[in-house]
């Protein structure tokens, strides 16, 4: 219960928008984190998006993910930001996090609060300050296994 009540403490100036949490091909342990990662978001009162079903959870179970040869397997995120590019040119650039500190952490408020991807980047800083995810990684959905062009969403991989 801790860990939702930092949540809710850390994401108290974000707008509330639908969030997606998508996940592949999947097993009783990843569905069992993806739903946890969801009641988190629904305490903190963010709204789930239309196309996620049970549980809102997004499920693709097509998708499949693998770690390159030469790369670790504890590299890779337990969560991962999903955006679609079709025009993806090798760089992503992120928005700025502003923050305020308030009693030693940094709480994140969006410069634009109509911008979702601020809003995505304000949470995985809030994921990163709890220690959810030590690791900032994405992954470009340009398959559509997920989102559609210009939608945002979490992946939790498998474990």
């Amino acid at each position: 219960m801790e860990q939702i009540t930092n949540f809710i403490f850390l994401t108290q100036k974000l707008p509330k928008i639908p969030i997606r949490i998508c996940i592949g091909g999947s097993d009783r342990e990843t569905e069992t984190y993806a739903y946890q990662i969801r009641c988190m978001f629904n305490s903190a009162n963010f709204l789930t998006n239309d196309d996620c079903g049970l549980f809102g959870i997004k499920r693709n179970l097509a998708f499949r993910s693998v770690t390159p040869i030469g790369r670790a397997s504890d590299s890779e995120s337990d969560i991962e930001f999903i955006t679609s590019n079709t025009n993806f040119s090798g760089t992503i650039i992120f928005p700025i996090v502003y923050s305020k500190t308030v009693n030693g952490v940094e709480i994140p408020f969006p410069d634009d609060p109509s911008n979702t991807e601020e809003i995505y980047q304000d949470i995985r800083s809030v994921f990163q300050q709890m220690k959810i995810d030590k690791k900032y990684t994405y992954m470009l959905d340009t398959n559509g296994y997920f989102i559609k062009p210009g939608e945002y969403g979490f992946l939790i991989n498998p474990k």
